[in-house]
């Protein structure tokens, strides 16, 4: 199996640098890379898959594009694949590629009380994501949503999502919807 390399993480650092991103600070919740940045007035995050791409973020960057319209989404502000070209320092191919979306400032949601408003929109959110073919939300993990000031739920972490040609699709959509149902519970109970 032929390993993919990314482009050093100090090379990445000097072409978000080159481009006029101010690297604010390093976030390591899970399986990439994720930096706040910033450029211009905009915060933004951004993600780019470890050196084993698992194409996480080519993932996540196709759902924010075809699922664009959808409330408590970030919104994609782009999308670079081949950024930085005949890099000759890995034999093995490159994942020259990264996703920046919109910040979304809050908490992360710790199972707080939701307004029934909050909870038809999370559950129509997920029926969206279903009818569009993707699942595997991941929807246990507190640390995918965040809760805004305005107690506006958004879900920010859809790189693990599988699309329905996947032969587990229907086992996740079972998942999805019992982890959502506990998640719905447990804001009951505080």
């Amino acid at each position: 199996m032929k390993m993919k390399n990314l482009v050093s993480q100090d090379d990445f650092d000097l072409y978000l640098n080159l481009q006029g991103y101010i690297l604010l600070e390093k976030i390591e919740p899970s399986s990439r890379l994720v930096n706040l940045a910033r450029k211009g007035d905009q915060k933004m995050i951004i993600k780019r898959d470890y050196p084993y791409c698992k194409n996480q973020t080519i993932t996540e960057n196709e759902i924010l594009e075809k699922l664009k319209g959808l409330e408590r989404l970030p919104k994609k502000i782009t999308f670079e694949n081949n950024f930085i070209k005949n890099h000759s320092s890995s034999p093995f191919g490159l994942c020259n590629y990264f996703l920046a979306e919109q910040y979304i400032y809050g908490d992360q949601y710790d199972y707080e009380q939701l307004s029934t408003n909050e909870e038809q929109k999370l559950k129509e959110m997920i029926e969206t994501f279903h009818k569009e073919g993707y699942s595997r939300l991941d929807l246990e993990r507190s640390s995918n949503f965040i809760l805004t000031p305005f107690g506006e739920l958004y879900l920010v972490d859809l790189g693990f999502a599988i699309q329905k040609d996947n032969p587990q699709f229907d086992f996740h959509v079972k998942k999805d919807l019992s982890n959502l149902e506990d998640l719905l519970k447990q804001s009951l109970k505080n």
